[in-house]
């Protein structure tokens, strides 16, 4: 029994790190249900796996925004200072209509690690607010900075 648990042991976390390549594998390609199915499967294995809480939860703002905020708010306790979950949870809040939520959240995500796409998030949440200056500057350097963002930011 003894050996057996120290097989596993050492086979869980390879499994888990094999599934979450799988994941950003399905991710890049666009199959976006697969990678959701792949995340699911590590956190069945690895509830607290924060890679998997914060992507599947970004995967689920758009068509489930209530179980992706019962994913980002797990993330955000195991991780309350990652601006990346930060994101992920003004992202949420913009799906579901809160935009003073959001901001409140992408605010944050910014401060500690700004990106063109989280000052795109930022600046999106502002417009919808109704802050057109702050909005629109915000979304005006980011675009600066990378303007592909029109592409791969389509959903906000």
């Amino acid at each position: 029994m003894t050996r057996l648990v120290r097989f596993a042991t050492r086979i869980w976390p390879v499994r888990t790190s094999a599934q979450l390549l799988l994941a950003r594998a399905e991710e890049a390609t666009g199959a976006r249900p697969s990678a959701i199915a792949s995340y699911r499967t590590v956190l069945t294995s690895d509830p607290s796996n924060l890679v998997a809480l914060n992507n599947l939860a970004y995967h689920l703002a758009t068509d489930d925004p209530d179980q992706a905020l019962k994913l980002a708010q797990q993330a955000i306790e195991l991780a309350p200072d990652s601006a990346t979950i930060q994101d992920t949870l003004g992202l949420i809040y913009y799906r579901k209509g809160l935009y003073r939520t959001a901001i409140r959240c992408l605010k944050t995500a910014v401060d500690k690690e700004s990106t063109p796409e989280r000052q795109f998030h930022l600046g999106m949440s502002y417009l919808k607010s109704g802050d057109q200056i702050k909005g629109e500057k915000l979304v005006k350097d980011a675009l600066q900075k990378d303007p592909n963002l029109v592409k791969t930011e389509q959903g906000w």
